[in-house]
This record gives structure tokens, C-alpha cells and sequence, in this order.
């Protein structure tokens, strides 16, 4: 510490609304990149084939009611 720090401590800083929601979106921004980098770094799953039973009726242009 300096001589300065010693005789006038600095206050603690106030956290307002603003600096908790800057503090919030940064943890958000972290966690979306480790998500991206572990979903990355994961190995590809074969793709499923849909059967028929799969896909609704109404998208199947089948108009019956379940």
C-alpha cells in the first residue's frame, strides 16, 4: 500500500441498479460463450429419421381430429 492509501482510505464503491445490471449481463455474456464452447467441443449425434407418427396430423396435411 502507499503512503496515499494509508492516510486517505478510498470508500467503498456504492452499487446502483446500473452496476448490478452491467455486473449481471457480464455474467451472462460468460456463461453463453462456455455453453457455445462446451456444445462445440461435444461429438455430433447422428441425426434420428422421423417416422410417419412422428410428424402431427395437422402437419401432415391429415385432417382428423386426434
Amino acid at each position: 500500500m502507499s503512503e496515499y492509501e494509508v492516510k486517505h482510505p478510498v470508500p467503498p464503491q456504492i452499487q446502483d441498479a446500473r452496476d448490478l445490471q452491467a455486473h449481471l449481463y457480464r455474467e451472462i455474456g460468460i456463461a453463453a460463450v462456455m455453453a457455445a464452447l462446451q456444445h462445440r467441443d461435444r461429438p455430433a449425434e447422428p441425426r434420428r429419421r422421423l417416422k410417419v407418427d412422428d410428424i402431427p396430423a395437422i402437419l401432415r396435411g391429415e385432417d382428423i381430429a386426434a
